[in-house]
C-alpha cells in the first residue's frame, strides 16, 4: 500500500512541532541556567563580603559620624596581608554600603572579580587605577549598580527627591585609609 500525500505532510508537521517544542525546552533550561548562575554569582558575592566585614572590621570604640553612626574599626594591615590590593573601605549605613576598595593595574582588573581574585560578575567595588591613592584631589572610585540592591544598587535611591527628604538630606559616606577615616558629602549621582 503506497501512502498518500497528506501523510507524509501529517508527519512533517508533527516532526516540525516536536522540533519548535524541543528549542522550546532548551530555551527555558537556558533562561534557567542564566538565572540560577546570577542568583549564585549574587550569594557568593555576599557571602565573600560578609565574611571580609566579620573578620576585618568591627565597631570603633568611643568614635561616632556626625549623623551618630559608629564608626568602624578596619584592621587594614591583616586586610593588606591577606589582599594586598586593598587600599581603603567604603562605608553608608543608610544605604547598607560596607566594602573594601581594591585598586589594580588596570581598571578592568576587579570589574569582574572579588578582592580574593575569584572571578564574579558583580566584581568589587574599585579605585581608579589611574589614582594614586583615595586622597588624591579628584579620586575615582567605581561599584555595580547591582539589581539586588548591592554595591552602589542603592545610590539610585538618591534619585528621587522624596527618599532625599525623607532621610534628611543625609547623602554622606565614610571613607576609611590606613591613614585616616573621612566623612565625604556626595554632591552628584548620575
Amino acid at each position: 500500500m503506497k501512502k498518500g500525500k497528506g501523510s507524509k505532510e501529517a508527519s512533517r508537521g508533527s516532526t516540525f512541532w516536536l522540533i519548535l517544542q524541543i528549542l522550546a525546552g532548551l530555551v527555558v533550561l537556558g533562561v534557567l541556567g542564566v538565572l540560577l548562575w546570577t542568583w549564585w554569582g549574587y550569594r557568593k558575592s555576599e557571602k565573600t563580603f560578609t565574611d571580609i566585614q566579620q573578620q576585618y572590621t568591627a565597631p570603633a570604640e568611643d568614635l561616632s559620624a556626625e549623623e551618630g553612626n559608629t564608626l568602624l574599626d578596619v584592621d587594614f594591615d591583616a586586610l593588606q596581608e591577606e589582599w594586598p590590593d586593598v587600599v581603603g573601605w567604603i562605608q553608608w549605613p543608610l544605604l547598607d554600603i560596607d566594602f573594601p576598595i581594591v585598586q589594580g593595574s588596570t581598571n578592568t582588573q576587579y570589574l569582574r572579580r572579588l578582592p580574593d581574585g575569584t572571578w564574579n560578575n558583580g566584581g568589587s567595588i574599585f579605585l581608579e587605577a589611574n589614582n594614586q591613592s583615595l586622597l588624591d584631589w579628584h579620586a575615582i572610585v567605581y561599584g555595580h549598580n547591582m539589581r539586588d540592591g548591592s554595591m552602589f544598587g542603592q545610590l539610585k535611591n538618591y534619585l528621587k527627591e522624596e527618599y532625599f527628604q525623607e532621610n534628611g538630606g543625609a547623602a554622606a559616606f565614610i571613607l576609611y585609609t590606613p591613614d585616616g577615616i573621612w566623612q565625604d558629602d556626595v554632591f552628584s549621582i548620575e
